[in-house]
């Protein structure tokens, strides 16, 4: 796939990808994006909560919400489109998984 990443490009991604923050979008298009994402053959696999940068304040979505989102998209649709919640804990070897 990486020489043909190009062609799983959809209008959706490119949307979510500028506004800068997928989960910003609330519900509807998130289950969109992975949706569109295992059509592509491409796993869902995680919904990254920011770290606390300077400069990005406005693309956060906190872990209440995050975890809002994922419990919406369980309700919603199967299991293997529902990205795994996670975050990255300073001194931990990878990533933290969240409930969700």
């Amino acid at each position: 796939m990486p020489g043909n990443w190009p062609r799983y490009w959809t209008a959706i991604t490119a949307s979510c990808c500028k506004a800068g923050s997928i989960a910003r979008f609330g519900g509807a298009r998130l289950i969109a994006l992975s949706e569109r994402l295992t059509e592509a053959g491409i796993a869902p696999y995680y919904l990254h909560l920011l770290d606390p940068v300077a400069g990005a304040a406005h693309y956060a979505v906190g872990p209440a919400r995050a975890t809002r989102l994922i419990k919406a998209m369980r309700a919603r649709v199967s299991g293997y489109l529902v990205p795994r919640l996670a975050k990255e804990e300073s001194g931990a070897p990878g990533k933290m998984l969240l409930p969700g």
